[in-house]
């Protein structure tokens, strides 16, 4: 059996289907790269925003401790209290966005190797050479390899030639009636009469 000789497109279709599909991931994973280097760019500012103000409000603070200290019997200034306590919660903000930007440094550390490591193997790829199959005709099959279509007549010859194997056959599925006892039960399939057992 041969194969029948593929045309340029239908070789091609499958290659462009693989780029095109190649390209979408790529995309996807280049926006999903830029969106989570825009949010490590906000988490920047808030950081530089909340570290200045973490500046100030530990002035504050200090501030805050001395007033304490000085009046320790009579809470003259709730607003400072107020103040002392949202900028405890800040901070611990801030500690959060810390943990979370540096969460978000690795994961786009893996992004990135993964799109290098992706276009390495897509360049590799594209660089090797698909094999290419000889396909034959039918006449250069029959000249270099003897090989030449069925007919009915080769089949009819091969039979003949192999009566032997094929009457050790029927004999097996189909013993004489003498020898058929009560366990084997006679069917017939596919043109042979056999003996089931």
């Amino acid at each position: 059996m041969y194969r029948r000789k593929l045309t340029a497109a239908e070789q091609e279709a499958p290659r462009v289907k693989n780029r095109v599909g190649t390209r979408k991931i790529r995309q996807r994973q280049r926006q999903e790269l830029l969106e989570m280097k825009t949010t490590v760019v906000e988490l920047d500012k808030e950081y530089a925003e909340r570290c200045s103000q973490a500046e100030a409000a530990g002035k504050d603070t200090e501030l805050l401790a001395a007033l304490q200290m000085d009046e320790s019997d009579d809470p003259v200034h709730p607003d400072l209290v107020v103040l002392a306590k949202q900028l405890g919660a800040e901070k611990l903000l801030l500690r959060t966005m810390l943990k979370q930007k540096a969460v978000w440094t690795l994961q786009i550390q893996h992004i990135l190797g993964f799109e290098a490591n992706s276009l390495a193997a897509a360049q590799k790829i594209e660089g090797n050479v698909i094999a290419q199959l000889d396909t034959v005709d039918e006449v250069q099959a029959e000249e270099e390899l003897e090989f030449h279509p069925l007919t009915e007549w080769d089949l009819s010859r091969t039979i003949l030639h192999n009566k032997r194997n094929i009457h050790h056959v029927e004999n097996r599925l189909n013993p004489p009636s003498g020898l058929v006892d009560e366990r084997m039960h006679r069917m017939q399939a596919y043109g042979w009469d056999i003996i089931r057992r």
